[in-house]
């Protein structure tokens, strides 16, 4: 996470990105993130 917000202004200058692609980047991250810790929890106690 800590680099996708170092690097985020260095993708917005190179791909001419608006400024709030870098956070939703890294909300689509984090909800991945959480899916996959609850299906993984639940495929072991399931």
């Amino acid at each position: 996470m800590g680099g996708i917000g170092a690097s985020g202004g260095l993708l917005q200058r190179r791909l001419d990105l608006p400024d709030a692609t870098i956070l939703v980047l890294q909300g689509i991250l984090f909800v991945v993130l959480i899916a996959s810790e609850t299906y993984a929890g639940r495929k072991r106690h399931g």
